[in-house]
């Protein structure tokens, strides 16, 4: 892994800070459900909004410092149906469709991706 001599962190955690601002989600403490089923290197945990119409939200960071890993999550058990399942990455702001349940990621070394994906068929694009 190549490290920049001067380390630059203020873009991602700002980034970071809009999405716990923007999310109610992430601000109560009863909605975390681990679901990457005691993997050694990666934390996945699911969250959802209230309501019927909210939001749910997948967070996978690797926290292996020298390698990519891989998980597989299967999202029927967390949103509910069998897809298909349209989401948007919000630290990219990357959208994309997975047309099955299960969900398989591949992580470089100290990556994160925090999923964001609609409760019914509407739009998983950033507010705003």
């Amino acid at each position: 892994m190549q490290y920049p001599a001067e380390p630059r962190f203020a873009r991602f955690i700002g980034r970071v800070n809009a999405i716990l601002a923007e999310n109610p989600a992430f601000r109560r403490g009863d909605n975390c459900r681990f679901v990457d089923d005691g993997h050694p290197a990666i934390i996945a945990a699911f969250r959802r909004e209230a309501g019927t119409q909210a939001y749910g939200f997948l967070v996978v960071c690797n926290f292996d410092t020298s390698s990519q890993q891989r998980i597989v999550v299967d999202l029927a058990s967390v949103l509910g149906t069998n897809g298909p399942f349209p989401c948007c990455e919000l630290l990219s702001g990357a959208e994309q469709v997975f047309p099955h349940p299960r969900l398989e990621l591949l992580l470089p070394p100290c990556a994160a991706q925090v999923l964001r994906f609609p409760r019914s068929g509407k739009s998983a694009a950033p507010k705003g």
